[in-house]
This record gives structure tokens, sequence and C-alpha cells, in this order.
């Protein structure tokens, strides 16, 4: 059984770390111009596929101003 004070501990690494998934999943919608997709396989498994940005020949992003 897990106690109050590590389930809080819990809660605030994910309040945490919970930005930088955004930033993630926000720049990999803007760059490939396709949103996230979640698909819950059952009660322990979700996969999550990102898509790729799409490049020119020259292999640079189409999107100006990308990283």
């Amino acid at each position: 059984m897990t106690s109050n004070t590590s389930m809080y501990a819990v809660e605030q690494v994910r309040r945490k770390d919970l930005g930088k998934y955004e930033l993630i999943l926000d720049r990999s919608e803007r760059l490939s111009g396709k949103r996230p997709l979640y698909e819950l396989i059952d009660e322990s498994e979700l996969v999550l596929t990102i898509y790729a940005a799409e490049v020119e020949p020259n292999g640079r992003s189409k999107i100006s101003g990308s990283e």
C-alpha cells in the first residue's frame, strides 16, 4: 500500500514533467500537421504514435523556424 506522502511525491513529479510532454506533443503536431494518436490496448497498455515532420528534398523541414 502506498502512503499519502509518496502519492504526493509521485503527483509532483507528474506535474513537473507534464510540461515537457506537452511541448513534445505540441511540436510534433506543428511539424507534422497531424495530432498524435493515442490507442488504449488494454488497462495497462497505451500506444502513442507521434508522426514525423515532412521534409523538403534538401532535408530541411517544410515549416519555417523549426528547430
